[in-house]
Protein backbone atom coordinates (compact mmCIF):
# COMPACT_ATOMS: atom_id res chain seq x y z
CA UNK A 1 0.00 0.00 0.00
CA UNK A 2 1.05 3.47 -1.20
CA UNK A 3 2.25 5.73 1.42
CA UNK A 4 2.12 3.22 4.26
CA UNK A 5 5.34 2.12 6.08
CA UNK A 6 5.54 -1.71 6.77
CA UNK A 7 5.30 -1.56 10.29
CA UNK A 8 1.63 0.58 9.47
CA UNK A 9 0.77 -2.13 6.69
CA UNK A 10 1.23 -4.88 9.95
CA UNK A 11 -0.90 -3.56 12.07
CA UNK A 12 -3.96 -2.51 9.71
CA UNK A 13 -3.09 -6.01 8.66
CA UNK A 14 -3.40 -7.81 11.70
CA UNK A 15 -6.75 -5.62 12.47
CA UNK A 16 -8.37 -6.91 9.57
CA UNK A 17 -7.30 -10.28 10.58
CA UNK A 18 -8.84 -9.88 14.58
CA UNK A 19 -12.39 -8.77 13.13
CA UNK A 20 -12.44 -12.18 11.76
CA UNK A 21 -12.11 -13.63 15.04
CA UNK A 22 -15.45 -12.61 16.70
CA UNK A 23 -17.05 -15.08 19.31
CA UNK A 24 -20.32 -16.13 18.40
CA UNK A 25 -21.84 -14.98 20.89
CA UNK A 26 -20.96 -11.47 21.26
CA UNK A 27 -22.25 -11.56 17.70
CA UNK A 28 -25.27 -12.28 18.80
CA UNK A 29 -25.77 -9.52 21.50
CA UNK A 30 -23.93 -7.46 19.30
CA UNK A 31 -27.18 -8.24 16.97
CA UNK A 32 -29.17 -7.12 19.24
CA UNK A 33 -31.76 -9.45 19.07
CA UNK A 34 -34.77 -9.08 21.94
CA UNK A 35 -34.98 -10.96 24.61
CA UNK A 36 -31.36 -12.20 23.82
CA UNK A 37 -28.91 -11.31 26.30
CA UNK A 38 -25.42 -12.07 26.88
CA UNK A 39 -26.49 -15.31 28.48
CA UNK A 40 -28.76 -16.49 26.18
CA UNK A 41 -26.53 -15.55 23.62
CA UNK A 42 -23.67 -17.95 24.85
CA UNK A 43 -26.41 -20.65 25.26
CA UNK A 44 -26.88 -20.22 21.74
CA UNK A 45 -23.57 -19.97 20.38
CA UNK A 46 -22.18 -23.21 22.57
CA UNK A 47 -25.71 -24.92 21.73
CA UNK A 48 -24.98 -24.30 17.85
CA UNK A 49 -21.67 -23.86 17.37
CA UNK A 50 -22.25 -21.24 14.28
CA UNK A 51 -24.06 -18.85 12.92
CA UNK A 52 -25.42 -20.91 9.47
CA UNK A 53 -26.68 -23.86 12.54
CA UNK A 54 -28.76 -20.62 14.44
CA UNK A 55 -30.33 -19.58 10.89
CA UNK A 56 -31.33 -23.25 9.72
CA UNK A 57 -32.53 -24.24 13.20
CA UNK A 58 -36.10 -25.06 13.63
CA UNK A 59 -38.37 -23.69 16.58
CA UNK A 60 -38.00 -27.19 18.33
CA UNK A 61 -34.20 -27.14 18.12
CA UNK A 62 -34.19 -23.38 19.53
CA UNK A 63 -36.01 -24.64 22.49
CA UNK A 64 -34.02 -27.03 23.69
CA UNK A 65 -31.44 -24.66 24.08
CA UNK A 66 -31.03 -24.41 27.99
CA UNK A 67 -32.99 -21.70 29.61
CA UNK A 68 -33.97 -20.63 26.24
CA UNK A 69 -37.79 -20.78 25.99
CA UNK A 70 -40.73 -20.75 23.76
CA UNK A 71 -41.69 -16.92 24.73
CA UNK A 72 -38.31 -15.35 23.30
CA UNK A 73 -38.65 -18.07 20.26
CA UNK A 74 -42.52 -16.54 19.75
CA UNK A 75 -41.08 -13.40 19.73
CA UNK A 76 -38.84 -13.44 17.36
CA UNK A 77 -41.14 -15.34 14.78
CA UNK A 78 -43.46 -12.36 14.67
CA UNK A 79 -40.68 -10.10 13.87
CA UNK A 80 -39.92 -9.66 18.18
CA UNK A 81 -43.39 -8.32 18.80
CA UNK A 82 -44.85 -9.75 22.09
CA UNK A 83 -48.43 -11.18 23.05
CA UNK A 84 -48.61 -11.27 19.30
Amino acid sequence: MEGFGKKSYNKIWQSIENSKKVKLSNLLVALGIPQVGVGGAKRLAKHFKNIGNIIDATVYELISVEDFGESIIKGQSNGGKTGV
